[in-house]
């Protein structure tokens, strides 16, 4: 492996964990944010109220903070981006989520609870290489770049 390999490889270890970190504050943040009244008004039911605020307020945080290292992502690792940030969520995913989401399905809890835990796990792995996925879709607003 080359010397400019390591180096990168070293930097999205890097970026990875400070990936993690954002994740971590971003969404613990975002879980702090009270509920609107009107948004609770909407349901039918409270519950389904709360549920649906959390699910959203977090999923808009995960997308927020993933926006700036999907767009680094993709910048530095060229083609292979979205392979690199899958890598990465992986990555983050099975130090930090893996043994939660087993226990997840050992517990006696009811299904709803299950479907949302394990919706809210996974979509901080796919959230990343879409985004990295869809910056590179992006049109380029370089003039003097080919038809």
């Amino acid at each position: 492996m080359t010397s400019g390999r390591v180096v990168l490889v070293v930097a999205f270890l890097g970026l990875g964990y400070v990936y993690a970190s954002a994740l971590l504050g971003g969404t613990w943040y975002a879980s702090q944010i009270p509920i609107p009244a009107a948004w609770i008004g909407v349901f039918s039911n409270r519950i389904i109220g709360v549920l649906a605020w959390m699910i959203a307020i977090q999923m808009l945080a995960v997308v927020v903070l993933s926006v700036p290292f999907a767009y680094l992502i993709g910048r530095i690792g060229a083609g292979y981006g979205p392979v690199i940030a899958l890598a990465m969520t992986l990555a983050i995913f099975f130090v930090f989520s893996w043994s939660s989401f087993l226990t997840l399905f050992n517990q006696p809890l009811p299904t709803s609870t299950r479907i949302v835990t394990a919706f809210d796990q996974t979509k901080f792995i796919w959230v990343l290489p879409l985004l990295v996925w869809l910056l590179r879709k992006l049109p380029s607003n370089n003039r003097w770049r080919g038809p």
